[in-house]
Order: C-alpha cells, then sequence, then structure tokens
C-alpha cells in the first residue's frame, strides 16, 4: 500500500502539471472506508467506497468536464453531463463508488487505502491545472481481513474459527471458547462494510472452556462479523441477523 500512495502522489504531479486554461485547487477525501475500519474481503465479500472531491478553486468545474477517481483497484470517473451542474469554489461532491469486491493479492493486517483525483477540461480534452497537488490524494488506515484463510497472521496474532449459535439470530448469539492461557479477550462486531457496531470487553479469564452471550437486538438484519481478541489469538465468526 506505500508504493500504491507513492505512485499517486507522482502521477497527480505529472498530471495536474499540463498545461491547461482553467486553474482549480481540489482535494480528494477518502469517505468510506473509515479511518480505523475494517475491509473483509474474499468469499464474496466487497466494501462501500465513497469519495469527497471538494474545490477549492479558484476556477469551476463544469458540465462537459471528467472528475477521474484512482485507487489501488482501479479507476472510475464521473463524467458532468448536466448542463446546470457546477462545481464551484468551497463545493463539494461525494461520489458512491459502489461495493467493491476485493480480490487477488492483498495482505491481512494494516494498510493505506488511498484515493486520488483529477479533472479533464470537457472543451480542451486535457488535464486541468492544479496549483497543490499534494491535497489531491488521500488514504485512511485501514485493515483488510481475509475471511476464507482459516488460520492466517493478522496484526501478528494467529487466527482461527468459532462458530457462534444461533445462526441466524434475533436477539443474542452465544460461542464458546477454550482458552489456552490466562489472558484478557475482547469482542468486536462489524458489519459487511467494516464499521465496527458492538465493542464488548470480557476483561480477564483464566485459561480453560468459557461460554458467552452477546447480546445483539440492536442489530439490523443482514451479515455481521465476530471477533474474539485475545492476547495471542484470534477468532473469528460469521453469522447473520433475521428478524
Amino acid at each position: 500500500m506505500k508504493k500504491i500512495l507513492t505512485s499517486l502522489a507522482l502521477l497527480c504531479a505529472v498530471v495536474t502539471g499540463a498545461n491547461a486554461q482553467r486553474v482549480a485547487d481540489w482535494r480528494v477525501l477518502v469517505a468510506s472506508p473509515e479511518e480505523g475500519s475494517t475491509v473483509h474481503f474474499n468469499g464474496g465479500d466487497s466494501t462501500d467506497v465513497v469519495y469527497y472531491f471538494i474545490n477549492n478553486g479558484p476556477d469551476s468545474v463544469i458540465a462537459g468536464d471528467t472528475i477521474l477517481f484512482q485507487d489501488p483497484f482501479g479507476s472510475v470517473s464521473l463524467y458532468l453531463d448536466d448542463p446546470a451542474f457546477v462545481v464551484g469554489m468551497g463545493d463539494t461532491v461525494s461520489f458512491a463508488r459502489g461495493r467493491v469486491a476485493i480480490t487477488g493479492d492483498v495482505d491481512n493486517g494494516p494498510a493505506e487505502w488511498c484515493a486520488a483525483a483529477f479533472v479533464i477540461d470537457g472543451v480542451t480534452n486535457d488535464f486541468m491545472t492544479d496549483p497543490d497537488t499534494m491535497n489531491n490524494v488521500s488514504c485512511n488506515n485501514v485493515t483488510f481481513v481475509n475471511h476464507t484463510t482459516s488460520i492466517g497472521s493478522i496484526k501478528g496474532l494467529a487466527k482461527e474459527a468459532i462458530s457462534v449459535y444461533p445462526n441466524p439470530a434475533t436477539n443474542n448469539i452465544g460461542f464458546k471458547y477454550n482458552f489456552a492461557a490466562n489472558t484478557v479477550a475482547t469482542v468486536n462486531v462489524t458489519d459487511v462494510t467494516g464499521r465496527t457496531v458492538i465493542v464488548k470487553e470480557l476483561g480477564k479469564q483464566v485459561a480453560g472452556p468459557k461460554e458467552f452471550t452477546l447480546d445483539v437486538s440492536a442489530l439490523s438484519n443482514g451479515m455481521y462479523y465476530m471477533e474474539l481478541v485475545t492476547d495471542e489469538k484470534r477468532a473469528v465468526s460469521k453469522f447473520n441477523i433475521n428478524k
């Protein structure tokens, strides 16, 4: 991901240096996946991707122009075809890239989700000039989790599977876990977008088998991921809410 960030920054410096008629200082922000979120991939999982394009002026981005977003998983264009649509100085455009299925050579663990934005002038068909290319790239720190891997390493911790019941659930789920040694344990539940929806501190646990119940009554229908984190391991599972 570090290499991706560097490549996007260099690309910004090159393309926005072209000799175009209009000048605008724009910046991009990664709205989703959010900073600190968990991004699940493979096994049919996907994540919502949303970017913000902010125009600091002085010139406007107008009908006929194209806003080009580039991220680690490809590029996508937003063509402004509405004659009345203007992104003036101080305006922000929210661009929903949609749900992105993440496959391929992606490692478990911390990474940076970076995105860059460029503007193509609809008249000259050239890149608009941006006097400050440093804000053309935005990154959020995320954690990639591959749920098709039964045993792996996430943040240096060994991963194993755990079963929850009932599945699907309505108000509560239960699970059993055999602690290999005395430890501190925490349960995290995230939705399919990687947003953390439940955090329950289990506190100090002594070695041996234990059974737990987790209140999930506040969750909406859908699929969720549960993660039991100890000092040495992470145990993960999927479950569904169906009320």
